[in-house]
């Protein structure tokens, strides 16, 4: 049976990541509530609330095909990103991640799980 501790929080963290201004808001420190950055992010979504095993559960619980399908789109587009280097010697910035139209892509995608999380919630 799925822990629902890990669906709320994988739920908050695909929420969360559907938010550009949250983001902004967590990855640049303007709010006192929320700081995060985008290597955050991705580790609490797969390390800690295990978002590959949530998918598999989802699958084996009978889950909506739909929002699995869209949560394992999203998987793939997270899996495949790889942010926007600033030079041969530098890392990324919060903001290159946030301007790529790669990472907006996946934004959208986020939305879509949110939309359809909601639709199989309130069925």
């Amino acid at each position: 049976m799925m822990n629902r501790d890990f669906s709320y929080n994988v739920y908050y963290m695909i929420r969360a990541i559907s938010d550009l201004n949250r983001t902004k808001r967590a990855w640049f420190g303007s709010s006192d509530k929320e700081v995060s950055s985008y290597s955050e992010d991705m580790a609490l979504l797969f390390d800690s609330f295990g978002y590959e095993s949530f998918i598999d559960d989802c699958k084996a619980e009978g889950i909506d095909p739909n929002l699995v399908k869209e949560m394992e789109i999203l998987r793939d587009m997270l899996n495949a990103y790889t942010p926007p280097p600033l030079g041969e010697y530098e890392f990324y910035t919060e903001d290159a991640v946030i301007r790529d139209p790669k990472w907006l892509d996946i934004v959208e995608q986020a939305k879509r799980v949110v939309s359809a999380w909601t639709l199989n919630t309130t069925r």
